[in-house]
């Protein structure tokens, strides 16, 4: 009978995971047909402004304009078509007759630098699985970490071990693999859990009904930001998280590539030698999973089994990770975008939406530019002086004079057109609106709240990116207060060491606000004498995001002057369906990421 019931249990997960690994391809299919769509429809007019140069300069401009609206198209059509296959994604069936007799060997990692916490180590004790092990693996610096970690060793001896390794080469993804190399060597299983993580009771036994007696590599279970947090910028920003976990990462299962995202896991430790441990980058996650993927390894996303984790307590930490977001991204494209097209392993449909996963991330940056180019490069090349009037009940309002741009482009001055564009500019905020209409979370408010935090980072991410471009290194900003050069082997001079570190760091903080004011302050005047309030109001998330570096989010005037910016895109999108023979250029499509 029990073996008749294991048998049963085999059957049904393999065929769980059958229907995993064998993509769809519909999402894709449907987000290729959206961007088609796009280009078959306006693409003529384009092409019609695009031949209108007159100059070597002209054409330049228009190039590239006509570069950023196919790829604004492209995004509008994926964030679409991941929303559409949102409604329509089931969640992995729980096999239903998986025996209890024998539970596999789990190690539990949680990883701390510097940042311990009580309750979330707690929750890694408490749980009803009968055959695991915790392992404290501490890189902190800091002796009062290190001293707490140890205090609550001693309460538990029996069930953790504390590793603190002989030096910090590699960052988390070094301390993972030292632990399963040197320590944790007889666990076929391991879980990754963050340090500000944490993890339900259930959370062993739920997870390790997938992965026993299956192939899966990995099971990613779904995260909400931490309800106990009481910092006002992690209450206020947190639920954008929500959006990215509820959506984005729920489609994958079925219509895309599924990733591994660096905590409230559990791996196969077979698959995790299979590709010779965590690659020793800043977003090891990801290059974990792409590495998997070229040996035809799958993983899976539970969005049943809910984890919570702390959203960064204060703007200068929510920068330092999106920092590293960009940075680590940047780096796994570099060096892995040539392994995952040639795969034979990988489908052509994962590997679209592989590279769909990161594009996300460069928004902020593409609208930079695009705003520079519609506010300064168009305005010198392409504008006139005019002085608009609007008639309302008969009437006559008169405006200041303002540049706009010249009858080229009059092509794009229609109700059809502004629609289009209209839906571009939100397609961003889409999953976050579902998960609204689904009652899991205020939209609205999220969505006036959160514009200057996340374009605040346009410049920061220019910076990213082309760090490691030209260098080809990397920093680790975590949510403590130093950077540390991902170059180095081991901390000998700690004292001098930091000193450095800190006098650098403030050097570099100084020199990207004195940055950040220049632009912010510059496009925002080439905003204004375009009457474009919409770049004018993305140009100021800059300038704000400097006051919000330096005073806190505290307050009533950040959250003010952040939904005053969303509030200045909404009306540019109405202006530009009112005044259409003197539209002043496009709403920008990324106004705001929500993951």
């Amino acid at each position: 009978m029990v073996s008749q019931r294991n048998l049963s249990c085999r059957n049904e997960l393999q065929s769980s995971r059958e229907n995993i690994i064998q993509k769809s391809p519909m999402m894709i299919i449907s987000f290729m047909m959206l961007w088609i769509f796009s280009i078959i429809l306006y693409g003529p007019r384009l092409w019609q402004i695009l031949t209108s140069g007159r100059s070597l300069s002209e054409v330049s401009l228009l190039s590239s304009f006509t570069i950023f609206q196919l790829i604004f198209w492209l995004l509008s059509a994926y964030f679409i078509a991941v929303v559409m296959f949102s409604f329509i994604s089931k969640p992995v069936s729980t096999p239903q007759n998986f025996s209890e007799n024998k539970w596999p060997e789990v190690a539990i990692l949680y990883t701390t630098f510097n940042d311990f916490c009580v309750e979330a180590a707690s929750s890694c004790l408490k749980q009803d699985y009968p055959n695991f092990h915790l392992f404290l693996v501490d890189d902190s610096t800091k002796e009062e970490i290190r001293q707490e970690v140890d205090a609550f060793y001693s309460f538990h001896p029996e069930k953790i071990t504390i590793v603190r390794r002989p030096s910090r080469k590699g960052f988390k993804s070094g301390a993972m693999n030292y632990v399963l190399c040197e320590v944790a060597t007889k666990y076929p299983f391991f879980a990754v859990i963050d340090a500000d993580e944490k993890i339900p009771e259930d959370f062993l036994k739920r997870t390790m009904v997938y992965l026993n007696n299956s192939e899966l590599a990995f099971v990613q279970t779904n995260h909400a930001p931490n309800p106990e947090q009481t910092a006002k910028f992690a209450c206020d920003i947190g639920p954008t998280i929500l959006p990215f976990w509820g959506v984005h990462c729920r489609v994958r299962n079925r219509y895309g590539f599924v990733t591994y995202v660096g905590h409230g896991a559990v791996i196969r430790r077979s698959a995790w030698e299979a590709v010779s441990g965590f690659p020793e980058v800043i977003t090891e996650d990801l290059a974990f999973s792409a590495l998997l993927a070229e040996k035809g390894m799958r993983g899976i996303f539970l969005d049943n089994i809910l984890c919570y984790e702390d959203f960064p307590s204060n703007y200068p930490a929510f920068r330092r990770q999106q920092e590293r977001y960009i940075m680590g991204t940047t780096e796994v494209m570099c060096k892995y975008s040539r392994n995952i097209i040639q795969s034979s392993r990988i489908s052509l449909t994962e590997k679209i939406d592989f590279f769909l996963w990161c594009l996300p991330l460069y928004i902020p940056a593409l609208c930079l530019i695009f705003v520079a180019l519609c506010t300064i490069g168009f305005t010198l090349a392409f504008g006139k002086v005019i002085s608009p009037t609007i008639s309302i009940f008969g009437h006559q309002l008169n405006f200041i004079s303002i540049i706009v741009l010249d009858e080229r482009f009059s092509p794009l001055w229609s109700w059809d057109f502004q629609i289009f564009s209209i839906i571009g500019a939100l397609s961003p905020a889409f999953a976050c609106i579902a998960l609204g209409l689904k009652g899991k979370l205020s939209a609205t408010r999220l969505l006036f709240l959160s514009s200057v935090p996340y374009l605040s980072v346009m410049v920061l991410s220019w910076v990213g990116i082309l760090r490691y471009l030209v260098t080809r290194k990397t920093s680790w900003p975590p949510t403590g207060e130093r950077y540390i050069s991902s170059s180095n082997e081991g901390i000998r001079d700690q004292s001098s060491l930091t000193r450095k570190i800190m006098f650098g760091q403030v050097c570099n903080h100084f020199s990207m606000r004195i940055l950040e004011i220049c632009i912010g302050g510059s496009l925002a005047i080439a905003s204004l004498i375009t009457l474009n309030l919409s770049f004018f109001a993305v140009s100021c998330c800059l300038l704000i995001g400097v006051y919000i570096d330096m005073t806190g989010w505290e307050g009533r005037f950040p959250p003010l002057v952040s939904s005053i910016c969303f509030a200045l895109i909404i009306l540019q999108m109405i202006l530009n369906m009112t005044l259409l023979s003197y539209s002043p250029g496009l709403v920008p499509l990324a106004f705001s990421i929500h993951f």
